[in-house]
């Protein structure tokens, strides 16, 4: 039996309160069948020292069985600086050992919040969200959702809602998403159509034969430093730019729409360590807002 890390590079994330959060899946690989038999996973996280920081035992659920996937989670102090992650996945009389490095990651520069105006945020990567629990899009499991915010009071509808919401009711549809930092296009789609119902996402069938149908219309950057960024959901026709175009931090490249999969007109962030969605590891990318670096919460107020 092989085991394999998703991601396949791990990072811890910064919390509000200065420590750190770890997550990660432990793979059986395809090749090895079925899970069946898996017992039990356990694991630790040893520091640079190789002293055990913190560990436990996961009793798998019958779905994460049946897909051979089973996470870990730790929050961890702040001054962590990198260590191992060492678990052993126990198959009736097998043990199945695997240790992996878990890298302390320095980002190369500044990246601003990519929504102009004021911004809400409706999705973080904080353990348990649905960003940092992606195991099939996995370069995601960093990422945000923005929506943009307007009128009095900073509303979410640019007028009253009704029953039937459409996206063009909503404030932030049609905002300026601007690139986070300087960088060069390597990826766009702009043909996408928007969703104009809201709260009722695509079929999950429509994108099987290509996940990246889920970004809707997208323009992926490649920055200094071996970072890409991707910013997704963008409305149908709207991207400005094309691939090879260099771009500075805070150009426009497209507006926020409702394409892909999407309930509702949002903005979807995310940085990577490489251009392909599916195979990249996520980085842990913090951002200068309103003159202060942190990583955005869910429910945090911002200004672009």
């Amino acid at each position: 039996m092989h085991l394999q890390a998703i991601p396949p590079r791990l990072f811890t994330s910064a919390l509000p309160t200065g420590g750190r959060e770890f997550f990660c899946y432990l793979q059986i690989s395809a090749e090895d069948g079925p899970a069946a038999p898996v017992e039990r996973l356990t694991w630790e996280i040893r520091d640079g020292d190789g002293r055990a920081i913190v560990g436990g035992t996961h009793w798998p659920s019958e779905a994460e069985l049946a897909a051979g996937r089973f996470p870990s989670a730790a929050s961890l102090p702040p001054d962590w600086q990198g260590g191992t992650f060492q678990a052993c996945l126990h198959a009736g009389a097998d043990s199945v050992p695997f240790t992996a490095a878990i890298e302390h990651y320095v980002q190369p520069g500044p990246f601003r919040l990519p929504l102009t105006g004021p911004v809400l945020v409706v999705g973080g990567h904080r353990i348990g969200e649905v960003h940092r629990l992606a195991g099939r899009i996995f370069s995601q499991q960093f990422g945000w959702d923005f929506i943009g915010l307007g009128g009095p009071g900073w509303s979410v509808f640019a007028a009253p809602p009704s029953e039937a919401l459409r996206a063009q009711d909503f404030a932030g549809f049609g905002r300026e998403v601007v690139a986070p930092a300087d960088g060069t296009v390597v990826r766009a789609a702009d043909d996408r159509p928007d969703l104009v119902a809201i709260g009722q996402l695509p079929a999950p069938e429509t994108f099987l034969a290509d996940l990246t149908l889920a970004l809707g219309n997208y323009v992926v950057i490649a920055h200094a430093g071996g970072v890409w960024s991707v910013l997704a959901h963008l409305q149908q026709g709207s991207v400005q730019v094309q691939v090879g175009q260099a771009l500075e931090a805070g150009q426009i490249v497209g507006r926020l729409g409702n394409s892909g999969n999407s309930s509702g007109p949002h903005l979807h962030f995310h940085c990577m360590d490489g251009p392909d969605l599916l195979t990249a590891s996520p980085l842990p990318i913090a951002l200068d807002v309103e003159g202060e670096t942190s990583v955005p919460q869910a429910g945090q107020l911002l200004e672009g």
